[in-house]
């Protein structure tokens, strides 16, 4: 008993380690000649970690905690595509990203979405950018002329039936990630839970997340100026992004580089309320 538990162990503990060294790979089917048929585009590479990711520990715990179909949900520039890259390396899940523009057909999105292997993420981004999907219902109330149309292209009950029987027979090891800039936008069938289980919103940069930030690029975890900063983060509407984008410390700007970079923060803060 003692030796089948260490043995056990021991393949658990090998096969965490081939995980973790795998090689992540994205895939799409934009470049397909009809968009039906999965391409390999890249190694994926992005460094993205749950630990460095721009957001409050308590939503980081949560998304952790339950991954299977997500809704990121924010203005451009608030981390939503790099929580995607964070959960592929925190599972070593290959990215599947469905281009729905370039699908032809339900039958084509179909055969897209049954392709899609175990260790994976089916990510399909700015869901709200696609009329096919957003003004559906409208289509649909506008003649028997406008419908045979909608038949030879994706529909909302295509993608929703996709949806439905991929995780109908799902074992676990496939998730999926909706993103968009204007949740407001898309149809109520396609949010609701049992289909997008988690609506996560991506806000703009609040303290704790600047924490986060300054710690990631400046090495700084306290600082007088935090009060200051954290004030203006209040009031102001700024992404993460822009955040980040301001703490880039310079080089050769020496040991007070990051104070530096604290005060310019603060000038750009101060700028974004007047």
């Amino acid at each position: 008993m003692v030796v089948g538990e260490y043995l056990r162990h021991v393949m658990e503990k090998g096969k965490a380690v081939v995980t973790s060294s795998r090689q992540l790979k994205l895939y799409s089917n934009s470049s397909s000649k009809d968009g039906s048929n999965w391409i390999y585009i890249m190694d994926f590479d992005h460094p993205a970690k749950f630990e460095t990711l721009a957001m409050e520990k308590e939503k980081k715990e949560e998304i952790i905690d339950d991954l299977i179909r997500y809704l990121l949900h924010g203005p451009p520039g608030t981390g939503k595509s790099t929580m995607i890259a964070a959960i592929a390396n925190l599972l070593s899940y290959d990215i599947y990203d469905l281009e729905l523009s370039a699908v032809l057909s339900n039958a084509n999105l179909k055969r897209l979405v049954n392709k899609i292997p175990c260790n994976s993420i089916l990510v399909i981004e700015d869901i709200d950018c696609s009329s096919k999907i957003t003004n559906q219902r409208e289509r649909n109330n506008q003649g028997e002329e406008k419908k045979e149309k909608i038949l030879e292209t994706v529909t909302l009950s295509g993608l929703l039936n996709c949806i439905d029987g991929l995780f109908s027979a799902n074992d676990g090891g496939r998730l999926m990630v909706f993103t968009t800039n204007h949740v407001e936008a898309i149809d109520s069938a396609l949010l609701r839970r049992g289909r997008m289980d988690k609506h996560i919103e991506m806000p703009f940069c609040g303290f704790e997340a600047f924490k986060v930030l300054a710690k990631n690029y400046l090495g700084i975890e306290e600082h007088e100026l935090f009060g200051r900063i954290e004030g203006l983060l209040k009031e102001s509407s700024v992404t993460p992004a822009d955040v980040a984008e301001n703490l880039i410390a310079r080089r050769g700007e020496g040991k007070d580089c990051g104070e530096e970079c604290l005060k310019k923060l603060i000038e750009v803060l101060e700028k974004s309320i007047q």
